[in-house]
């Protein structure tokens, strides 16, 4: 007698909506945000060194703010991202909310609702570096770009 004959039926996959959330769409909505963070960090602390290196053609009063032209597209693009990348988890979150009902201990100890799980984490995470986003203008518009003036 073989062994699968012994079991009961084969149980249902721990992940049954995985067909209807491309892993695509679940990796873009894990890693857009914290990929545009590290992009708009990149991106902004090049133009600011270069920009501080020119501090004395061009006049500190000029830079004493980080609202150059650049800043503010660079960090509006990445945010634009970051939002897609919310809005690509939320989706993804809605289509798998009830892949699999139960408690939270049941579920991990049986490994189940893995695309739900990755969704809501990409939603977390989106939603995290969103709001740290908004921080961040506050501070392009507060902030003295070149360190302290006078």
């Amino acid at each position: 007698m073989s062994p699968a004959a012994n079991s009961p039926a084969s149980p249902a996959h721990p992940a049954p909506h995985r067909d209807k959330v491309g892993g695509g769409a679940l990796a873009f909505g894990l890693l857009a945000a914290p990929a545009a963070w590290g992009v708009n960090e990149l991106a902004q602390y090049y133009l600011a060194s270069r920009l501080c290196l020119m501090k004395s053609s061009v006049g500190a009063a000029a830079l004493s703010r980080a609202d150059h032209p650049g800043f503010i597209a660079i960090a509006l693009a990445t945010f634009l991202i970051t939002l897609w990348g919310v809005w690509m988890a939320a989706g993804c979150w809605q289509r798998s909310r009830n892949e699999h009902l139960g408690e939270g201990h049941h579920l991990i100890e049986r490994g189940e609702g893995r695309t739900r799980f990755l969704a809501m984490t990409g939603l977390i995470t989106s939603a995290g570096f969103a709001i740290a986003f908004l921080f961040m203008f506050a501070q392009l518009f507060m902030a003295p770009l070149c360190g302290k003036l006078g």
